[in-house]
């Protein structure tokens, strides 16, 4: 959709070397700011281009995984569903990281480490938390969280080898008990796969808001932690938690930095792509090995909030100036864009054709039957479709967004 048919473009900036030998061919940890409604769609965009799109999966909210379509098609792909309490997701994190690093091809796994979109609501929760744990004052992130990340560490120490920095938003809540126990178990199965994956992880845990941006930054001035101003202060637990499973594992972390123009036009939501809208994303990605990062928990959480710091100077960088590295003292790489894959065009008409074809041929027949009986049933399919879309639209809207990181629990 965001390619063929509203011909929206991405600007990489990557490290040429690093891009024709690692990208695609290893078992990755993402580390993603959460901060605009297409972001995952601009991951998903980049990630179809390495030709990986089918093993990536991402660190998301357990309610998704019950709204269809995305929710479902997100639960089949083996996606890591968290419940935002550190005890339960610590044996998840643990599960699916170890299933994933036995992926026989390279698996990327996504990581927002604030843990929620920014808002300034949360943002300023961030800082207030930031400032009371002396950490990090960050202007355009939320405080990271960092046992999510620590923990995943911990299984994919031995195949995951790097890890990848992207940029987004989000927000503070520690993992539970269960949520530990998520994040080990599917850790554990992903990393046996034996393909590459790609695991996304949001650390802000929620997308930024104003809202969300102003709780944050008290947040993390009460735990003295860095202020951030475009992101949301990042959950450490969640990271720390998923290094314990992936050391050995997953070789490299990649940090992935994304932005928009300021006042962009079109706006970078959902809707201007169903519309057949082009937005232009630029996406910054850097390549770090999992050795690393610390193994010691507080260390490691450290080290991810300090990652936030830069990248909360980058996004300022880039909305003051069109440039990440103008304001950023960030090392410069020229950027290149990465054709639309025909295969993923052609796959996804197949598919409509051979699923679409059948389902409108039942349907028109139920409406043109003459039947009432018929037409209520065809008039209510037709409803039940369009409130669907209006759901999976509006789970994007940051308006519609979860209060997550608005408040302590």
């Amino acid at each position: 959709m965001s390619e063929w048919w509203s011909g929206t473009t991405l600007s990489l900036y990557v490290k040429k070397d690093e891009y024709n030998k690692y990208y695609g061919k290893e078992h990755g940890y993402l580390i993603m700011n959460h901060s605009y409604e297409i972001d995952w769609l601009m991951g998903w965009q980049f990630c179809d281009g390495l030709g990986v799109l089918g093993n990536c999966k991402a660190y998301a909210k357990k309610a998704i995984q019950y709204m269809p379509p995305i929710g479902w098609m997100w639960k089949f792909s083996e996606f890591v569903f968290l419940e935002r309490s550190f005890e339960k997701d610590k044996e998840i994190i643990k599960t699916q990281i170890s299933e994933l690093c036995d992926y026989p091809d390279p698996v990327w796994l996504l990581m927002t480490p604030e843990g929620t979109r920014y808002t300034p609501t949360k943002h300023e929760a961030s800082l207030k938390f930031a400032k009371e744990k002396n950490l990090p004052l960050l202007k355009h992130h939320l405080t990271p969280r960092t046992r999510g990340f620590t923990t995943s560490l911990q299984y994919f120490s031995n195949t995951i080898y790097a890890a990848y920095r992207l940029d987004s938003s989000s927000s503070w809540k520690d993992p539970s008990k269960k949520d530990k126990e998520i994040i080990k178990t599917q850790i554990s199965e992903l990393c046996d796969y034996p393909d590459p994956v790609w695991l996304l992880m949001t650390p802000e845990g929620t997308r930024y808001t104003p809202t969300k941006h102003e709780a944050s930054l008290k947040f993390a001035k009460e735990k003295n932690l860095p202020l951030l101003k475009h992101h949301l202060t990042p959950r450490t637990r969640g990271f720390t938690t998923s290094l314990q499973y992936f050391r050995g594992k997953i070789p490299a972390i990649y940090n992935i930095q994304l932005a928009f123009e300021r006042n962009s036009k079109p706006p970078p939501t959902l809707l201007s792509l169903l519309y057949g809208k082009p937005v232009h994303a630029h996406l910054y990605i850097q390549r770090i090995p999992v050795e690393d990062v610390p193994e010691d928990e507080a260390e490691a959480s450290k080290w991810l909030h300090d990652l936030f710091v830069v990248k909360d100077k980058m996004q300022d960088s880039f909305l003051n100036t069109g440039d990440f590295f103008t304001e950023s003292g960030v090392e410069r790489i020229e950027s290149f864009q990465v054709p639309p894959r025909v295969y993923s065009l052609i796959n996804t008409l197949g598919w409509a054709i051979l699923t679409l074809t059948p389902m409108l041929y039942y349907l028109i027949g139920l409406l043109f039957s003459g039947r009432l009986l018929h037409l209520t049933i065809g008039g209510a399919i037709l409803a039940a479709f369009y409130i669907l879309l209006q759901k999976s639209i509006g789970i994007t809207q940051i308006s519609q967004g979860s209060s997550y990181g608005t408040e302590k629990k």
